[in-house]
């Protein structure tokens, strides 16, 4: 159970992430444009 919780942790921390650098790349575009 311990390790479930901890593969949930680490996938949400991946997905939180990757969502943080897709909104960094749209601003990104936004401030070149």
């Amino acid at each position: 159970t311990k390790e479930v919780t901890s593969g949930r942790r680490f996938l949400l921390l991946y997905v939180e992430c990757l969502y943080s650098l897709s909104c960094r790349m749209h601003l990104w575009n936004a401030l070149r444009l």
